[in-house]
């Protein structure tokens, strides 16, 4: 005895119209939600997260600007102390 449930019964090109079709109807939803929601913030916090956010980017910027001048670069004396060992040649002789 064959038991024909309720997707059985329905195409598969309808059901994939109807799933495309929730999708599209539920990404408009929660569009004009935000939309709503974006046109009520209050202006103190844009105010403050842009502040926030400005903060952060010059933090970013310091540290970016320090960072290098503390590296070791292969050149130096201490590079060589750190990462080669006695009598190693770093260039070919010629």
């Amino acid at each position: 005895m064959l038991i024909a449930h309720f997707f059985d019964l329905i195409p598969i090109w309808f059901l994939l119209i109807g799933t495309v079709g929730l999708m599209v109807l539920f990404i408009e939803f929660g569009f004009s939600l935000g939309t709503k929601a974006r046109a009520t913030a209050k202006k103190s916090q844009t105010s403050q997260v842009r502040a926030i956010m400005g903060a952060g980017l010059g933090l970013l910027a310091y540290s970016h600007s320090v960072r290098p001048n503390r590296i070791l670069k292969p050149g130096c004396k201490a590079w060589r102390k750190k990462h080669v060992s006695p009598g190693t040649r770093l260039c070919r002789p010629t």
